[in-house]
């Protein structure tokens, strides 16, 4: 069972919007969840950010994108993996949250776990968890430690920061010792 979609960053920067969107709302449908108004606008709101942002950071060619990626064990879908040949990067998206609650932080964070425990393509290179509440502002925050494997503590962002962040994560993370190839991590 493999994510509602997923590609190179170049094909998902080269693909409509509103196809993504289509496909993650039939794919909600066949798994008999709803796609309710409210998750359409997320799913809108979150392609657009990624769009932005990953438009702006440099090296990304390599990349690989996924969109609601199952996680078995807790019933639960990661919003966005990336996936560059160094890091793992889970981010959970709270459109229009305004502050960085408890049980957000925990569920990104126990993604980020189950990965690192159960998917043997995320555990011999850093996995980053990052809560994105959107509307939150932005929290002081040191700079991950960035060890050869591991996850690392959840970081927080808002909409406004994603691209700085993850400009600065994906420099730090450059040249791991043996290169993932995110194409086939999934």
């Amino acid at each position: 069972m493999g994510a509602w979609w997923s590609g190179p960053v170049a094909t998902f920067l080269n693909t409509d919007p509103d196809r993504i969107g289509e496909r993650l709302a039939h794919e909600a449908g066949r798994r008999r969840f709803s796609s309710e108004p409210q998750q359409l606008r997320a799913w809108a709101t979150q392609l657009d950010l990624l769009r932005t942002t990953l438009t702006a950071l440099p090296h990304t060619a390599g990349w690989q994108i996924l969109f609601e990626f199952p996680i078995p064990r807790l019933g639960g879908r990661i919003d966005t993996v990336l996936i560059s040949p160094d890091a793992t990067f889970v981010l959970e998206f709270k459109v229009g949250a305004s502050q960085f609650d408890a049980a957000a932080l925990a569920q990104t964070e126990g993604y980020a776990l189950d990965l690192q425990d159960f998917h043997a393509g995320s555990r011999h290179h850093p996995i980053i968890p990052t809560l994105i509440a959107t509307e939150a502002a932005q929290p002081a925050q040191t700079s991950p430690l960035l060890l050869g494997s591991g996850v690392t503590s959840v970081l927080k962002c808002n909409s406004a920061n994603l691209t700085e962040l993850l400009s600065v994560l994906a420099h730090r993370t450059l040249h791991s010792i043996a290169p993932m190839r995110p194409a086939e991590w999934e």
